[in-house]
């Protein structure tokens, strides 16, 4: 990556063979556009099942692509790791569980590039069983905080969630705070350190 403005996209997964193809499918439709500005790595914990498997032959087919296969058996552990191979200005995270919606980098990447924010938070689309899926991306509608704003909101308001899904972080916040060695609720630890930090 030449670019000071690349997203690195952080991909951890630990037995996710259900939902891990159409995990990638949506990252790479989300990517469209910008394919070359960011950067894909994936990380592979101690899977017993098909997700290396799944993970690798999605690698080869991606441009950008940096792949590990590590045996931490820890969550905190594989995020630190994760960000230490990355190297966009800006880190964004997904489970292998998780799901994108199609084209939504192109708007999120171009105003990173323009705004240099520290932080871009983006809500998180919770899917359930008889929730409606959203079909397509709708364009990026940003709200400029401050710190304390942002704090007051997550304190108080409860309106900004402790996760780091979806969220897009300068990468110097991240390697200057590193995640707990949890094996659960290691962003909700970190969170508030990194709202600190902006």
């Amino acid at each position: 990556m030449d670019s000071p403005c690349s997203l690195s996209v952080l991909v951890t997964a630990h037995n996710c063979e259900k939902y891990i193809t159409e995990t990638l499918s949506s990252l790479k439709k989300a990517c469209s556009g910008v394919e070359e500005v960011v950067e894909i790595v994936l990380v592979n914990d101690s899977s017993s099942d098909n997700t290396r498997e799944l993970m690798h032959t999605f690698a080869a087919s991606f441009n950008h692509v940096k792949i590990f296969d590590v045996t931490l058996r820890n969550i905190g552990k594989v995020r630190n790791f994760g960000v230490s191979k990355c190297s966009g200005q800006y880190v964004t995270m997904l489970d292998g569980d998780d799901q994108l919606l199609q084209n939504s980098f192109a708007d999120i990447v171009r105003f990173l590039q323009l705004e240099q924010p520290d932080i871009l938070l983006t809500p998180l689309n919770e899917i359930y069983e008889k929730k409606t899926k959203p079909l397509q991306w709708k364009g990026l509608q940003v709200t400029a905080l401050s710190q304390h704003q942002v704090i007051e909101k997550f304190l108080i308001h409860r309106d900004i969630q402790a996760h780091f899904i979806g969220q897009f972080i300068k990468r110097s916040l991240l390697t200057e705070n590193h995640f707990p060695d949890f094996t659960c609720y290691e962003d909700a630890y970190l969170f508030p350190s990194i709202l600190k930090g902006s």
